[in-house]
């Protein structure tokens, strides 16, 4: 069985919307296709890079 038979649609049908958290910067946004592999990288506003949150460890 080769990969055409499980997965038939061709590349330009591959599409999907996903709504982005506040802390993502959209103009950022990358994504690759390799080996069956998809990578997506979403890199955090400088907002969201500035903020600190302080966690106490007892």
């Amino acid at each position: 069985m080769n990969l055409k038979d499980i997965m038939p649609w061709k590349k330009k049908d591959r599409e999907r919307i996903v709504p982005l958290p506040d802390e993502v910067d959209p103009e950022g946004v990358k994504a690759s296709f390799k080996k069956g592999v998809l990578k997506v990288t979403l890199p955090k506003s400088a907002e969201a890079r500035t903020r600190r949150k302080k966690i106490q460890v007892t």
